[in-house]
């Protein structure tokens, strides 16, 4: 949550098809539940390799949210992978080097978040 909070509070309009789909491929611990998510609400058929299937559901979610025109990358907020060292400060200053009631993150963590959020 924290990730995206700071993201929305750098950036107007803060899209949620650039962080949720980010934020579920971190999620190795809980790569099952993400394929039963793609399964029940995409009817995505398993094909027995959970990481791809996964995979698949989180870029059905990217998909669904850029259906309704909301923006896929930080490009598009006109941001520079230059301003990611000063999000990933922000939050190291107000959470410490370890944080997050979802998923323990660690500063590094969050700056290849925000990184994977460009379009190269």
């Amino acid at each position: 949550d924290i990730v995206q909070l700071n993201l929305s509070a750098k950036i107007d309009g803060y899209s949620a098809a650039i962080g949720y789909p980010l934020i579920l491929g971190k999620l190795e611990g809980r790569r099952r539940e993400i394929v039963l998510f793609g399964r029940e609400v995409f009817g995505l058929v398993p094909t027995g390799d959970d990481l791809a299937d996964a995979m698949s559901a989180i870029d059905c979610v990217q998909e669904f949210f850029c259906s309704l025109g909301m923006p896929r990358t930080l490009d598009e907020f006109n941001m520079t992978k230059d301003e990611v060292d000063g999000l990933v400060e922000s939050i190291k200053l107000s959470k410490g080097e370890r944080f997050g009631s979802f998923m323990q993150l660690t500063p590094e963590d969050v700056r290849e978040i925000y990184l994977s959020a460009f379009k190269d």
